[in-house]
């Protein structure tokens, strides 16, 4: 078996924790969500879950087994996928400046947008499924159909704060997500991130 370097890291100093069969998270998909993901694994038959011993980060191999933009349609159609209100919407807020532009990767309808809005900042979100129907149409609202590092290169050192509220858990290759985060940011700006608690209560 091929050990994988960590996608964090850089290193090789990881560890196995699972192996899933493909065919049944597949069948899961299915008949939970409705959502055909065999496409997705692009004939993978094994998906492994590691732990890399020097970031504490766990990730997936394949990494090209990652969901497309199908995907993350088929999951949208469903009421819960883009909340109006989460409790790190209110947690990001208190570190955000009172004046000033926020990017906001991942942003879905917009609605944490339209509180920055509120608060008084310029507010721009990158979303690459954007919804057809419930998006923000605030006029300090803007949202593109872009990725963070196509955006990172005509807006180096932009924003005064990033945010973005569980999309960093689907990102392939998180070390070159966090680098064009931080270029967009201004010297000094803020970034904030929120995952979902791999250790939560939730998981029993």
């Amino acid at each position: 078996m091929k050990i994988p370097t960590s996608p964090l890291a850089a290193s090789s100093n990881v560890e196995l924790m699972a192996v899933f069969s493909a065919d049944e998270i597949a069948t899961d998909y299915r008949n939970l969500y409705g959502v055909d993901v065999e496409s997705c694994f692009n004939g993978t038959k094994e998906i492994m879950k590691w732990r890399c011993l020097d970031s504490g980060l766990s990730f997936f191999t394949p990494i090209t087994c990652a969901g497309d933009s199908s995907f993350y349609r088929g999951l949208s159609k469903h009421s819960w996928y883009y909340m109006d209100q989460k409790w790190e919407y209110s947690a990001a807020l208190r570190f955000l400046p009172t004046q000033g532009s926020v990017l906001e990767v991942g942003s879905g309808h917009g609605h944490f947008l339209d509180q920055c809005a509120r608060k008084g900042l310029r507010s721009v979100g990158l979303e690459l499924t954007p919804p057809e129907t419930g998006k923000s149409r605030s006029e300090r609202v803007q949202i593109v159909d872009e990725l963070v590092g196509d955006h990172a290169k005509s807006h180096e050192g932009a924003y005064d704060a990033v945010c973005s509220f569980q999309v960093l858990e689907h990102v392939p290759e998180p070390r070159p997500f966090l680098e064009d985060c931080c270029r967009v940011l201004k010297p000094g700006g803020r970034m904030v991130l929120c995952t979902p608690n791999a250790e939560s209560f939730l998981r029993h």
